[in-house]
């Protein structure tokens, strides 16, 4: 079974949004480390990727976008 917070939930879709951990970090206003452990802990959970990193840009993939429509409808 698969526990997420729901702060980290509206974590994710902030991030998924503004597809920057560093804008999204300064506008949550926690660290950018703490909001990649939060990111790095959820997919350890569903066991998934959500985003595709490349170098400091993160993008939402295929099962990232899936996960969206679920934690948006909560």
């Amino acid at each position: 079974e698969v526990i997420v917070n729901f702060e980290d939930l509206k974590k994710i879709i902030h991030l998924a949004q503004s597809q920057n951990i560093q804008k999204s970090a300064a506008e949550l206003n926690i660290t950018s480390g703490a909001l990649s452990k939060t990111l790095k802990k959820i997919e350890a959970n569903l066991n998934t990727a959500l985003f595709t990193r490349s170098g400091r840009n993160i993008q939402l993939n295929q099962q990232g976008k899936k996960f969206l429509g679920y934690a948006s409808q909560l």
